[in-house]
């Protein structure tokens, strides 16, 4: 797992992640706002959707590793980034699931700190 900009912690993510590893290990039970709710989903795909009609090769960054938007429909070229600051919560909900048909990949880091450039992402979710 890739990691990147955040190699001298502040004390806000000293504090935050174990929230988040507390939250990989009850995954199942928590429920919005922390997790999408159905609008939320169909939301995210009517995005995914509108998008990938206007540009073709879609090159999206997830905010967090939530598998109900890394399991939404995307397009076979998709490439998808989740970016997660807790290692916790990519470890305990990423799945390499080989029945998705686009390219998606983890890393852990800072969300104010992407590893991207400037207009190379199509959308966001998070």
């Amino acid at each position: 797992m890739k990691s990147f900009g955040h190699e001298k912690e502040p004390a806000v993510q000293s504090a935050i992640i174990p929230l988040w590893e507390k939250q990989a290990r009850q995954w199942a039970r928590v429920r919005p706002p922390l997790r999408p709710s159905a609008p939320d989903l169909v939301f995210a795909q009517d995005e995914i959707d509108r998008q990938a009609a206007l540009i073709g090769q879609l090159n999206a960054v997830i905010l967090g590793v939530t598998p109900e938007l890394l399991d939404l429909r995307w397009p076979a070229s998709a490439r998808v980034l989740a970016v997660d600051l807790s290692g916790s919560m990519i470890r305990g909900l990423w799945r390499a699931n080989l029945n998705h048909r686009h390219f998606r990949w983890p890393v852990q880091g800072d969300w104010l700190h992407l590893p991207i450039r400037r207009g190379t992402v199509d959308l966001f979710l998070g």
